[in-house]
């Protein structure tokens, strides 16, 4: 009776091991069907949200000009990047704080120390190959462009993830930038 039990408790321990791996190699199936990529497909919706984010409105959406949205990573590891054109952007209205917001749109070439690090940990996701349409980091250091920051973490002395916005004026043209590692 005894080699019968033991039989039993091996089988038991195998069973269990094997359906621990199928349901593993199952879930990581399914976390790569949905969880792709996606070059050029943002949808109107998003990139309303993205100019709303910034009090610059979604009304003023011309047209969506590139987008890439990363894969998320098991540990939420993403990088996304909008290039919007809007139909005015004016670099006054820019200047102006809206009333009771906290946060305000920044000359590039004139960063607060914790707006700074933002951007150059943004400035170290823009050799993505997906990310050649993405302004440089020392383009959007320029005086011609205007910074805000939507959120930024911080663990240590440097970011972790940062959602940063970036006018250019003269082209009409609004950058997104969301990332996480």
């Amino acid at each position: 009776m005894t080699w019968l039990r033991r039989l039993l408790m091996v089988w038991g321990v195998v069973s269990l091991v094997g359906a621990l791996a199928g349901g593993l190699w199952f879930a990581q199936t399914l976390h790569l069907l949905w969880n792709r990529e996606a070059v050029d497909a943002l949808s109107v919706r998003e990139a309303r949200a993205a100019l709303e984010s910034c009090n610059l409105g979604g009304d003023r959406l011309e047209a969506i000009v590139h987008s890439y949205v990363s894969a998320r990573s098991p540990t939420g590891d993403y990088l996304d990047a909008y290039a919007l054109r809007v139909t005015e952007l004016d670099s006054a209205q820019l200047a102006l704080k809206p009333p009771n917001v906290w946060v305000e749109w920044r000359p590039g070439d004139q960063l607060p120390p914790i707006l700074d690090a933002a951007v150059r940990f943004a400035g170290g996701f823009l050799d993505d190959r997906h990310l050649s349409w993405f302004p440089r980091e020392a383009e959007l250091r320029s005086a011609d462009v205007r910074v805000y920051p939507v959120s930024v973490a911080f663990r240590g002395d440097g970011p972790t993830s940062a959602v940063l916005i970036f006018a250019v004026p003269k082209e009409r043209m609004v950058f997104y930038l969301a990332a996480k590692i």
